[in-house]
């Protein structure tokens, strides 16, 4: 009776194993990340000690529809563009330092290397940090592995940057 069990078990769950799936791409700690929706690129830092992705702004709050969204400008090249968007919700994310601080979170679409995925940003205040974006593991899970002595390691191959 047990061996008829464990033979149904078996026909009935995949197989789970490492040559059927694709290899992760490994990543430097810094990487060119592509935002996608608004065509810009930026230098992101890669921390598989956050789960989120973070993206520096000054945020501005308004309505829309009964609805509250946010307006910032992100730096392209020689130009700043200017961004709106409607914000998902608020969470709240406890610092270092143990205070907590209320982010709102907007939907984007990011590209890294191979991989674009739409994801929850944060919106934060990170002026002072040498990177205005944070990718955390919500992106990088099961797509990436980090090889934390390297640097840009990746091309962008999503979509074309003009």
């Amino acid at each position: 009776m047990a061996y008829l069990f464990l033979l149904i078990l078996s026909l009935t769950y995949p197989k789970v194993g490492y040559a059927s799936s694709p290899q992760p791409q490994v990543i430097g700690w810094i990487e060119k990340v592509h935002l996608v929706d608004h065509n810009v690129v930026l230098h992101a830092k890669i921390d598989t000690g956050s789960d989120g992705v973070s993206l520096h702004c000054q945020c501005k709050y308004f309505q829309r529809d009964g609805k509250t969204w946010v307006r910032f400008e992100l730096d392209k090249e020689d130009r700043r563009i200017l961004v709106e968007a409607k914000v998902k919700r608020f969470v709240n994310i406890r610092k270092h330092e143990g205070k907590i601080q209320k982010r709102p979170i907007i939907e984007m679409l990011l590209c890294l290397g191979e991989q674009q995925a739409k994801v929850d940003v944060n919106l934060v205040d990170r002026q002072g940090f040498n990177y205005a974006m944070l990718v955390g593991r919500s992106f990088l899970a099961g797509r990436f592995l980090v090889d934390t002595e390297k640097t840009l390691l990746t091309t962008l191959h999503c979509v074309t940057v003009k």
